[in-house]
């Protein structure tokens, strides 16, 4: 079908901002950016809607109905079986409806849209949480938890969501209201006879069908398809629509409001590796160890281990070579010695005296613990580190058979993939029976593709089946499984149907899931392909019916065989020295899992997400547009649109999603082309000119600093700077040195000429604030290497870093500067030098970004290999024992930021372990994430306050009156960190250079605070 023409999406785009408050689109780019899930298929919708309140829904809904539109809720899309794609309307709740309502003692109200993880935080203040955990809790929606009926690895102890819903909120496909426990209380009024209507009207239907329904349903606890009918059912004339609506994935009514039972979280937890040289010895481990009441039990094979061996190299050394198969069991209780005996008693059993694991590995320890269930939770997203074509696919991965039954299960799949040519890995939450199959398969030959997912999904329905079991039983059906509901469910179908209809009578709500009217084999509505882009100029790329209004909204969709409006030629020339296909790989390596959008304390990822929670900030949008440009499913000149480059600029290039994404995606790199594309087409405002040149504004800052100075402290002029600029008024901007410090030093034959000879021996790369604005960083960093002994040469030709330009798309001017920065420190690097730098920026760029900008080259290659940054460079010293320690005493308290881009360097914060060999300095560590900086878009106006926001705990932390300054490595982080405070803050290298006798009024200005100008504003 037709894509909407842009008069279409303008005459939706007025309709649906008329009657709701919350955020529209309808653009090509933004409405992509819902095309995908972490499943394999693609849907683009007509519409996005953010909805503000149940108005909104409301409205929406009614909307959607006059003009027979569908409505698909959305939460995190996380799904596995694409449950919230759809050509319609998608209301996407995590953007603004995600406020916790009311709470007591052991119960709690929310909105849908609240992520579980985050909820169990503020739960974890009282010692309650909500007992089922799936794998994505740290991003999953509440409202996308029960929509699908999810669980997780502690199923055994805590069930699936629908055991702890007593409540539900819900807008039916009329609009109206309804709510499932008359305990649940909201300030708006509901239609009582409505819902009367419908509770008679289903339990006629229910109770003709009784014997149908008891005899149909499997004696599964955990299966999750199709409707709940045995306890919606749930005898002495009573109807559970709680036990009806979880799990129905939007089909009978839209959750606006959930009330939710809570666990108390339990006092000590402890986790047991189990390892095996056979299935047969850990399959009768598993029903060995249930019989101890395990919290957890979850199972991996070889191919997983493997993998997790091979990129978590801080995990290699827990799994033993020889191990075919591992079980990971979890108790918990009141007391360690309690979980303790279990865990003794476990490998007791298990290892000693049945001989079947032949390797244990038991704590308590929560960070331990932590990376212990690190290996089991990011199974899934660390198989899209696969590199080429081929990945594992989730399009059977959900089944589960009675416990029991699980290896025969196992064994029998392996079977029949093998007789398609078809690998797999095996997950399995072993305790319950429940199976996570990934087979490997080539998802860019889309003939093959289509005919494995046809033939392996039916022959493993029918096993399943054969088995007792189930074929959804954690993740719901979504369009993966829709198609074989019949099969599985044979006369109780119709039933289920006629329930649809009851509730849905137009078919308005998420169509094509569970119940269709001609259900959609789970082979259609692929994702795009390139492969076969660059044959016949577009491959799959579903795009939007034309729906308004009055179109039919479940009409056929586009299939494989089906050409786009692409030409065969390539949309794009990259400006980086790689291919479409390398792009096009690295877009794919994105499975969709979501993992970008946590927000949890102890992650880093990605601080633009954090403090702009929508899907167009997290890296997983960034992946997905760059994609649809590379197969055409997005026109060639959506590079020259705002929307492109507002979404490309909500990339800051820190680096987290980068080191925390467990298939390590290059988003950054992906965002450096988007950018460059978009720059080359468009050009650049002045304020976009202005922060790329960073080098040429501290040149005539410096040039000029007396004037520039005293203009920069003038409320006048900053508001004229901002009005002509957009670098926001209240930003506290730094003072100008009056001469650079490459100036200063070119002459002087020390530090100007390469030396050779023995000894060690760094070439300074001094970058734009150290030389233009904190020349005393400089004059530290020579005065420690001369405490130690170190000869230091600096390139007096050396340019900027040019992360700035990097940063802005400008990748011409950017390539001229790597290589001439390269060209002169590979030369000092062949005479025996190490290339050192005072700002993680410029390490990240010499030992990073110059690879990307410059391709595979010797010299690219020497550099980034020879780089560091100074604390870097000084705790290698001090653990070869070269570093001189005999410091002076600090008798003070400082706050330690570790920034994003030296976190991006290493694992640990070496300005911290430095900092920490001062005597008497008591160095406090704030791990509060980034600080919201973010290089140069907190300078800007338009993020001004929302850099603030994101650094607000960092700051926080940095006025309590214990602390008497900060220290970071970073100039930007720096630039924050005193714009909150008006307390100094320092580089890690000046304490040391102070701790050596140098810098001698640093303590002096460590006491006294800056002035507060601008901070208010």
């Amino acid at each position: 079908m037709p894509a909407l023409t842009a008069n279409e999406r303008k005459i939706l785009l007025d309709d649906l901002k008329g009657v709701v408050s919350g955020d529209v689109f309808t653009d090509e780019i933004y409405t992509y950016l819902y095309a995908t899930d972490a499943s394999l298929y693609q849907m683009v919708p007509a519409a996005v809607v953010c909805p503000q309140s149940i108005q909104d829904v409301i409205h929406c809904v009614q909307y959607a109905s006059e003009n027979q539109l569908s409505v698909t809720p959305r939460g995190a899309g996380t799904g596995l079986a694409g449950e919230s794609l759809n050509r319609g309307i998608i209301l996407d709740f995590s953007r603004s409806m995600r406020r916790i309502i009311s709470q007591d003692e052991d119960s709690i109200s929310v909105q849908p849209g609240i992520v579980l993880g985050n909820l169990n935080r503020q739960l974890g203040k009282r010692n309650r949480l909500i007992g089922p955990d799936p794998s994505t809790r740290n991003v999953t929606t509440i409202g996308g938890m029960v929509s699908i009926d999810s669980s997780g690895s502690h199923f055994l102890k805590y069930g699936s969501a629908r055991s702890k819903v007593l409540g539900l909120q819900l807008v039916l496909a009329d609009g109206t209201i309804i709510e499932t426990s008359e305990s649940y209380v909201h300030s708006i009024e509901y239609d009582r006879f409505r819902k009367s209507a419908l509770v008679t009207e289903l339990e006629t239907i229910l109770r003709n069908n009784r014997s149908l329904i008891e005899q149909t349903h499997s004696s599964l606890v955990n299966n999750r398809s199709g409707y709940n009918l045995i306890e919606t059912l749930s005898g002495q004339g009573r109807i559970d629509l709680n036990k009806l609506f979880c799990g129905s994935e939007g089909t009978l009514g839209i959750i606006t409001g959930i009330t939710l039972e809570t666990d108390v979280k339990p006092a000590c937890r402890g986790v047991c590796l189990l390892f095996f040289e056979r299935m047969e010895k850990a399959a009768e481990a598993v029903s060995l160890i249930k019989e101890l009441g395990p919290s957890a039990c979850d199972l991996m094979d070889r191919r997983l281990l493997n993998i997790t061996r091979e990129t978590e190299k801080s995990l290699s050394d827990v799994i033993p070579l020889l191990a075919e198969f591992m079980i990971l069991v979890e108790f918990d209780g009141d007391e360690e010695a309690e979980v303790l005996e279990k865990l003794d008693l476990t490998t007791r059993k298990v290892q000693r005296q049945h001989a079947l694991a032949f390797h244990s590995e038991v704590t308590t320890d929560p960070t331990r613990r932590n990376q212990f269930w690190r290996i089991v939770r990011r199974v899934i997203p660390r198989l899209a580190r696969l590199s080429g074509s081929v990945a594992s696919a989730p399009f059977v991965e959900d089944m589960a058979v009675p416990p029991e039954k699980l290896f025969e299960f196992i064994v029998g799949c392996q079977k029949i993939l093998r007789r398609h040519n078809v690998t797999s890995s095996v997950f399995a939450h072993a305790g319950h029976g429940q199976t996570h199959i990934r087979p490997f398969v080539d998802i860019e030959d889309r003939e093959k593709l289509r005919t494995t997912i046809q033939s392996v999904s039916n022959e493993l329905t029918d096993f399943v089946l054969e088995c007792g079991g189930t074929i959804s039983g954690e993740h719901g059906d979504g369009i993966s499984r829709t198609f074989f509901l019949k099969k599985q469910f044979g006369d109780l179908y119709p039933v289920m149907r006629e329930i649809k209809r009851l509730f849905d009578p137009e078919g308005i709500l998420n169509p094509g899931k569970i119940i269709a009217n001609i259900p959609k084999s789970p082979e259609s509505n692929l994702r795009s392909s390139m492969k076969q882009l660059n044959k016949t100029g577009s491959d799959t790329g579903p795009t939007p019916q034309s729906t308004l209004p009055n179109k039919t909204q479940e009409s056929p969709d586009k299939t494989d065989n089906e050409a786009a409006t692409g030409e065969g030629l390539p949309i794009l020339e990259p400006s980086l020295p790689w291919t479409l296909e390398e792009m096009q790989q690295t877009t794919q390596a994105c499975n969709g899992c979501g993992r970008c959008r946590t927000a949890q304390p102890f992650e880093r990822m990605c601080p633009i997400f954090r403090m702009l929670p929508s899907e167009e900030s997290s890296p997983r949008a960034k992946a997905n547009m760059i994609r649809g440009l590379l197969a055409h499913d997005l026109p060639e000149d959506v590079v020259q649109q705002d929307a492109f480059k507002n979404i490309a600029d909500l990339c800051v290039n820190c680096h987290q999603c980068r080191k925390e994404c467990p298939a390590e995606v290059d988003i950054p790199k992906l965002m450096m082309e988007a950018k460059s594309q978009h720059v080359m087409k468009k050009g650049m405002n002045i304020s976009q000119w202005l922060l790329s040149r960073l080098d040429i504004l501290c040149r005539m800052g410096s040039r000029f600093s007396t004037t520039t100075n005293f203009l920069n402290r003038n409320r006048i002029f900053r508001w004229f700077l901002e009005k002509m600029t957009g670098i926001a008024q209240g930003r506290k901007l730094p003072r100008f040195s009056g001469k650079s410090f490459l100036a200063r030093t070119w002459r002087n034959k020390n530090y100007s000429t390469i030396k050779h000879g023995p000894g060690r021996k760094v070439a300074y790369f001094v970058d734009a604030v150290p030389n233009w604005i904190d020349q005393e960083l400089s004059d530290a960093f020579l005065h420690v290497m001369e405490r130690n002994q170190v000869n230091v040469y600096i390139p007096p030709a050396q340019q900027f870093s040019g992360l700035s330009l990097i940063s802005n798309g400008v990748i011409d001017k950017a390539i001229k500067l790597a290589r001439r920065n390269v060209e002169m420190f590979a030369e000092a690097i062949r005479a025996g030098y190490r290339v050192v730098t005072t700002e993680p920026a410029a390490a990240l760029c010499l030992s990073h970004e110059y690879r990307h900008l410059l391709g595979e080259d010797a010299d690219v290659d020497l550099v980034a290999e020879n780089t560091t940054e100074i604390c870097h460079y000084l705790w290698e010293m001090h653990e070869q024992g070269e570093l001189n320690t005999t410091f002076e005493p600090i008798k003070a308290t400082v706050g330690y930021h570790w920034p994003c881009h030296q976190r991006a360097l290493s694992e640990t914060p070496p300005g911290l372990d430095l900092l920490n060999l001062v005597p008497e300095l008591n160095v406090i560590a704030i791990d509060k994430g980034c600080s919201g900086m973010a290089g140069t878009f907190g300078l800007m106006k338009q993020n001004y306050r929302k850099s603030l926001r994101a650094g607000w705990e960092l700051i926080s932390t940095l006025r309590h009156s214990e602390i008497h300054s900060g220290t970071t490595e970073c100039s930007a982080c720096k630039m924050q960190m005193e714009q909150g405070t008006t307390k100094p803050t320092m580089h890690p290298l000046k304490l040391i250079a102070h701790a050596y006798g140098f810098l001698p009024d640093l303590k002096e200005r460590m006491f006294t605070q800056n002035s507060p100008q601008f901070i208010s504003r």
